[in-house]
């Protein structure tokens, strides 16, 4: 095992760990710096602690140390102030609670998207049976489906009553009263508060409303239902997703059908599934056809809101449990933890966001692996769409931090998981080529956030194209990609990340490599202009063949194609220097310039792909490090869908 866990007299949790030497700064080790230091805090703990610690790691660390003592806590000490062992402060939480919504998310998504395509098959033979009948009989056929709508639908018996009073309309007052129940919901003695007895007034209208006989129903699961349906459309992504479905429904019908379902809220929508769940189907009035109709199809939706809604229950009790716990490595000391509301965007306003409702964030690596898989299966029933349009990425772009995402996705070709020059010790690769820098020495490499890629699945063609990367598709060349915890990971690689704009690219390169690429040269290099110039010469290059071949692929090739050309010498130099920079950095022909790739997928009308990042590793790890200290999963070899 890699890690020793143990507890203080005070109940502090701590762990040991291996670390990875003197090179590599690691901010979380309590007694990285000197011997002297480390012993005086390795004098809180008792010999019990020392021993086992010292036992766990002797064989694969203490034993090879240099400046080996047989004192044991003399050795451990010098093996912590080194960091070939990390001192840890553990979080003192709460049980975790596993967070699963974001698969749900998908799953809910997926059957309502299932859901829309029948209704557009159904809706196919309703007009062709609704083509053979005569002008007068469509027209009863109409009028009677409209009246059936309004007598069935909750939405239908609001409008009517709005127009008498509001204060007597029972589906506006649950609206009012949702977000209190909901709050008593998430309570623990919500049960406690409601006895099993038949509901009245308000609520006995609501409940006949969407279509269920009261007397089947207690109080209590109605309220629950109502509970669960405002904790769900507080989620700013399923909110989206469920109001998206409402419309889609309506308009993937025959006329007939949308006169049905023309006036339902999507409220009344999602609490007439919910009380379904809640209730196993009880007290369905059998004589609403068109409510019948609707929970058939909806018993696997309910089922799901209903989990979500328990899961969000679940997680906020959980943190809100631990709130005030100790949660800084660092610090002995028992200290009240505080935390800000923000929204994407880092705005301290407490306020939720409504942009970028669609994001999804897994809460560990396998829950991102399972989301992939999800995914995957919806694009083969329903072919590939992707999640952002061009005017929201370029405003995620403008003005979010998706390098601030916990979990990070790199795209590249298999053979780049090995060494060269050990190829078969797996995973001896490392995230991208190395770069000297002046921050230190490390994998140079472009890549973007799980929630900017998920959508292209794992398909190695929509992800090259999503990524202004040319797919290769020679049963030769395999793609991999590899799902990074920054949490887990950026302690280890000391990794800087910048958005891929022209500033922040230039100002990548001034500061890591200021003799080859100063700001005098990225000032002209680094524009729109000189880009667009760029990329003609380098593809001009590339269809002359100058370029092609091993070993031809330099900027001395590059300087010849360019004689051919009416530039200046000064042209050419400028010139030969961003192929330079596009050999060391990356920023290749098809770089744009405003944090975003290149959309090359012909089948998709958009400008373009995803938000992109450069990243730079400050000290030199390869992918086998990374994955074992969990911070990484890899995908060796991408198949097609």
């Amino acid at each position: 095992m890699m890690e020793y866990e143990f507890t203080d007299p005070q109940g502090n949790r701590f762990c040991f760990r291996k670390g990875f030497g003197p090179k590599v700064y690691h901010p979380e080790n309590l007694c990285s710096g000197t011997p002297y230091s480390a012993e005086l805090i390795l004098n809180r703990f008792d010999d019990q602690v020392i021993d086992s610690g010292f036992d766990h790691f002797y064989f694969d660390v203490l034993s090879r140390l240099p400046n080996y003592s047989p004192r044991r806590r003399i050795t451990m000490a010098r093996a912590l102030a080194d960091n070939h062992l990390i001192l840890e402060k553990l979080k003192s939480l709460p049980e975790v609670v596993p967070d699963n919504r974001s698969i749900l998310r998908v799953q809910i998504r997926n059957a309502l998207r299932s859901i829309v395509e029948d209704e557009k098959r159904e809706a196919a033979m309703h007009q062709r049976q609704m083509d053979k009948e005569s002008t007068l009989m469509k027209g009863l056929i109409y009028t009677g489906a409209f009246m059936t709508g309004i007598g069935s639908s909750a939405w239908g018996l609001a409008v009517q009553a709005k127009e008498i009073s509001d204060v007597i309309n029972p589906f506006v007052k649950m609206q009012h009263h949702a977000t209190a129940l909901r709050t008593a919901w998430e309570s623990d003695d919500f049960a406690d508060t409601y006895t099993e007895t038949y509901l009245s007034g308000e609520k006995r209208e609501l409940v006949e409303a969407i279509g269920f006989d009261p007397s089947q129903i207690t109080q209590q699961q109605i309220d629950e239902a109502i509970a669960m349906a405002d904790l769900v459309l507080n989620d700013n992504s399923l909110r989206d997703i469920l109001f998206g479905f409402v419309k889609d429904y309506a308009e993937a019908q025959h006329a007939i059908e949308i006169t049905r379902v023309a006036g339902s809220g999507a409220f009344e929508l999602i609490l007439t599934i919910i009380v379904a769940a809640v209730t196993g189907g009880a007290g369905v009035v059998a004589a609403v056809g068109s409510k019948m109709h609707l929970l058939r199809k909806f018993k696997g939706v309910g089922e799901h809101l209903v989990e979500f809604a328990k899961a969000s229950r679940s997680i906020k009790k959980a943190k809100k449990e631990s709130q005030g716990q100790n949660t800084g490595p660092g610090k002995f000391e028992s200290e009240a933890g505080s935390a800000k509301q923000t929204n994407p965007h880092g705005a301290e306003d407490g306020k939720i966001s409504k942009k970028r409702s669609k994001k999804v964030e897994p809460q560990s690596l396998a829950e991102a692996e399972a989301i992939l898989e999800t995914r995957r299966k919806e694009i083969v029933a329903n072919g590939y769409q992707p999640k952002y349009s061009d005017a929201e990425l370029k405003e995620i772009a403008e003005t979010g931090d998706i390098g601030s995402d916990r979990f990070q996705v790199r795209f590249m070709e298999s053979k780049h998981l090995t060494h060269k020059d050990t190829k078969d010790v797996p995973l001896s690769g490392a995230m991208g080529q190395t770069m000297k820098g002046e921050s230190g020495t490390g994998a140079k490499y472009w890549s973007t956030s799980f929630d900017q890629l998920e959508d292209a699945d794992s398909d190695p063609k929509l992800i090259s194209e999503k990524l202004g990367l040319t797919y290769n598709p020679s049963p030769k060349v395999k793609y991999a990609l590899v799902i990074v915890d920054t949490q887990a990971a950026a302690p280890i690689t000391g990794v800087k990340s910048v958005s891929a704009t022209f500033k922040n690219v230039s100002e990548f390169a001034n500061t890591e490599l200021p003799e080859k690429f100063p700001k005098e040269f990225t000032d002209k290099a680094m524009t729109p202009e000189f880009q667009a110039e760029y990329s003609k010469h380098y593809k001009d290059a590339e269809a002359s063949g100058i370029l092609a071949g091993e070993g031809n692929w330099n900027s001395d090739n590059f300087r010849e194609h360019l004689d051919t050309t009416d530039l200046s010498d000064s042209e050419k130099k400028l010139m030969k220097q961003r192929f330079e920079m596009h050999d060391v950095i990356g920023n290749n022909d098809d770089y744009l310039g405003n944090g975003l790739t290149k959309n090359n997928n012909p089948a998709i009308d958009q400008e373009y792909g995803a938000v992109e990042t450069l990243n730079f590793e400050r000290n030199e790890v390869n992918l086998s490090q990374l994955k074992e200290q969990n911070a990484i999963t890899v995908m060796p070899k991408l198949s097609r869908i």
